[in-house]
């Protein structure tokens, strides 16, 4: 199974971004990471050209390439203005989406 692995850029290169692929990758979900180099040069690209108005399509792209989203919310529970976009998307393709647990410290 390959999943868009839809999350905030605030959570790019933190333990919880590896924490978060680390356990897809056991569960053996194939994941596609916006974050990963390739993605983020052809952004940098789009960006470079004054063509941000692209990136929402090539990020349906991504997804459209999966088998459904998995994503997760901020801290607070707040889902993220992109995070919704890729779930919308999702759903609309009539893909599924799964959120991924935040565990409470106690």
């Amino acid at each position: 199974m390959k999943l868009y692995y839809s999350h905030d850029e605030s959570t790019y290169g933190t333990p919880q971004e590896d924490s978060d692929l680390n356990m897809m990758g056991t569960l053996g979900i194939n994941v596609s990471n916006p974050n990963s180099p390739d993605v983020q040069e052809r952004i940098r690209i789009l960006k470079e050209c004054g063509r941000e108005n692209e990136i929402p399509g090539f990020i349906g792209e991504l997804i459209d390439r999966c088998d459904g989203v998995i994503f997760r919310t901020l801290d607070d529970g707040t889902i993220p203005a992109q995070v919704q976009a890729d779930i919308k998307w999702a759903q609309d393709s009539n893909k599924g989406v799964l959120q991924l647990p935040t565990l409470e410290n106690e």
